[in-house]
């Protein structure tokens, strides 16, 4: 059997794996009024529960306008990789944000189970998907395992902020990757973070910008 063959059996029986087997679950509230704060008028909440093949947020894919915030919380429930918080001055701008997961990391991690490489993690997405709506936007994503991010993609306009104790900074053999698109900026701040992974990705386009401000960085390649 040529390389090719293996590998299409393997993707194809990934591809069954994937289907049988849930992935971790995305469930919401519906967008709600609230009287907290000016802008805050509508707020919504996803929760995101671990799956048989994935127990952490590995990887996230952000297309939106505003502000959002990734960060680390302690204590959640057992079960919940996280939360997905959402508030606008409108419910239409609060309804257009969608959040959904990546079937093809989920592909991945199939794969990965088969040929025993740990691949436990999900990637999540977070799409304002009308691109027509405008107003107030505050998109803050909780994750309940530290340090276990390893991509942060961002696309059009958002200024996201990356708090302490969401990306790996510990791992030999570990890739980092930072993407920003659009001009949409990501800013990383951690001076006490001593980084040693095997390799550091940063990749700018457009008016994208990322500031990476960490206490000290190596990387083997």
């Amino acid at each position: 059997m040529n390389v090719n063959t293996c590998l299409a059996l393997l993707l194809a029986a990934a591809s069954l794996t994937a289907t049988a087997t849930a992935d971790f679950t995305i469930s919401s509230s519906r967008a709600t009024k609230t009287a907290t704060a000016k802008n805050a008028q509508y707020v919504k909440q996803w929760t995101l529960k671990a799956g048989a093949k994935t127990n952490v947020i590995d990887s996230i894919d952000l297309s939106l306008a505003g502000n959002a915030y990734v960060s680390y919380m302690e204590d959640l429930p057992g079960d919940v990789l996280g939360y997905v918080n959402v508030s606008g001055d409108s419910r239409d701008v609060v309804d257009a944000v969608t959040v959904s997961k990546d079937v093809s990391n989920e592909l991945t991690n199939g794969i990965g189970n088969m040929l025993d490489i740990n691949t436990n993690g999900g990637e999540l997405n977070v799409v304002l998907a009308n691109r027509a709506a405008s107003g107030y936007l505050l998109t803050e994503i909780f994750l309940g395992d530290p340090a276990t991010v390893h991509e942060l993609k961002s696309q059009r306009s958002a200024q996201v902020v990356v708090e302490k104790g969401v990306l790996v900074t510990s791992n030999n053999h570990a890739e980092v990757e930072i993407d920003a698109t659009g001009s949409s900026a990501v800013f990383v701040s951690d001076k006490e973070a001593a980084v040693s992974v095997r390799l550091l990705s940063f990749e700018a386009k457009g008016k994208g910008s990322i500031e990476y401000s960490v206490g000290s960085i190596a990387a083997s390649t």
